[in-house]
């Protein structure tokens, strides 16, 4: 090719740079692996613990959209219903992550 020059890393920099690529890929690869093993069983066991915490029930459901209409007319009924989630996640906040927690910690110590 004419015009393409070979690109060399820095020598100085190179186990430094090896070093930070290394663990950007490593991150990537337990991400994933943590994923595939566990992340899957760890969303569903906790939002079936957390459920009944978010009144899923259609009167309760109704009842948090009307009153988010009340505010704000323009919203569509979906819009309005997260946003009564992202409420009650914020109410929920500190026993979701103790959950969490635990459940890690529960997992880590079978094995897992």
């Amino acid at each position: 090719m004419l015009g393409a020059k070979r690109r060399a890393a820095p020598e100085l920099c190179l186990g430094e740079l090896s070093g930070e690529i290394y663990r950007e890929e490593q991150d990537a690869w337990i991400d994933t692996m943590v994923k595939e093993m566990f992340l899957e069983e760890l969303k569903e066991e906790l939002a079936e613990e957390f459920e009944e915490r978010f009144e899923l029930d259609a009167s309760s459901v109704r009842e948090s959209i009307e009153k988010k209409f009340e505010n704000d007319r323009a919203l569509s009924w979906r819009n309005a219903l997260k946003k009564r989630f992202a409420e009650l996640q914020e109410e929920h906040d500190d026993a979701l992550r103790e959950a969490v927690r635990m459940k890690v910690r529960d997992h880590l110590e079978a094995g897992g």
